[in-house]
């Protein structure tokens, strides 16, 4: 039997940076700060009502 997998993935943008460098910012991930965007966990940020377990925890099952 074959196994399931599945890929969660959230972004953090930042609107200052985005006017400069736009959605395909090349620049080093190793200066988030700097950069337009920048992968996160999931639910990063988001604040309690977003909470990432309400996602991930039916995926486990």
């Amino acid at each position: 039997m074959g196994r399931d997998h599945r890929l969660l993935a959230d972004v953090e943008y930042r609107a200052e940076q985005m006017a400069l460098a736009g959605v395909l910012d090349n620049r080093p991930f190793t200066t988030p700060a700097e950069r337009a965007w920048t992968f996160r966990t999931v639910g990063h940020g988001h604040g309690a009502e977003t909470d990432a377990a309400r996602f991930i925890k039916p995926l486990l099952h």
